[in-house]
């Protein structure tokens, strides 16, 4: 879009001004969450965002977790947030020594949106009420687990790698 390069200009010294002050660029317990993933395992990280590539790009570099996504669908493929799932999930199927029947994918998100995301391409839908919605109303919109935060790592850990003895479907707060 033509509109992209004065967004990323603003929003590159939205961000620099956000560094500068010392503001925190993202939830606790989130950088430590991704090196448990990463070390983990069998886990293929992927990025599932409404931003434009290159704005989720400086994004994650503000906040610190820069290069540890191996695979992304953005607003700069669709619109559609069911449909930036799908593309991510059709790139995650396409990397080299995956086996699709071999693993399940995981949606992790914090609005309902991103739980009808998941149920699009048949996700399971981890979400935390750090943003705009409550727990409650992310168990409403039906999400597989819901969490008030990333406080409790070891807990979140286990419901990402399907070791927490939750079925797919059930909801449960933590």
């Amino acid at each position: 879009s033509k509109l992209w390069p004065v967004y990323l200009k603003a929003l590159a010294m939205e961000l620099a001004s956000r560094v500068r002050d010392g503001l925190q660029m993202s939830l606790p317990g989130v950088g430590a969450l991704l090196k448990r993933l990463e070390v983990a395992g069998s886990v293929t990280l992927g990025l599932l965002t409404g931003n434009i590539a290159q704005a989720a790009e400086m994004k994650l570099a503000a906040a610190g977790v820069q290069a540890r996504f191996e695979v992304g669908g953005f607003g700069s493929d669709s619109e559609v947030r069911n449909e930036i799932a799908r593309i991510a999930l059709e790139r995650a199927r396409a990397l080299p020594g995956l086996n699709p029947s071999d693993w399940r994918a995981v949606v992790v998100g914090d609005t309902p949106a991103d739980v009808e995301a998941a149920r699009a391409i048949a996700a399971e839908s981890v979400v935390v009420a750090t943003g705009r919605h409550s727990a409650a109303e992310l168990q409403v919109a039906g999400a597989d687990r819901v969490f008030e935060n990333f406080s409790d790592s070891d807990a979140v850990l286990a419901s990402l790698l399907g070791e927490d003895g939750v079925n797919s479907g059930e909801a449960v707060r933590r």
